[in-house]
């Protein structure tokens, strides 16, 4: 479990950055299945809901990701 709000985004920023890790990319947003390109890009997915946490950091999408 996930107590700590700063821990949960480090830990959707880790899992985003495991197919690079392990080499199965070259960069982040190059993973088709990954939250990246939403929470980084600021691309729209149908399949992905921001986290409450997420949109808290910045009411623009452009300070969410910076922040991000």
């Amino acid at each position: 479990m996930i107590h700590d709000d700063e821990y949960l985004l480090t830990c959707m920023r880790y899992i985003e950055l495991n197919p690079v890790r392990a080499s199965m990319t070259n960069t982040p947003g190059q993973c088709l299945w990954s939250s990246y390109r939403v929470n980084a890009r600021g691309k729209t997915d149908k399949l992905v809901t921001p986290h409450p946490l997420y949109v808290g950091l910045g009411r623009a999408h452009a300070s969410r990701r910076e922040a991000y």
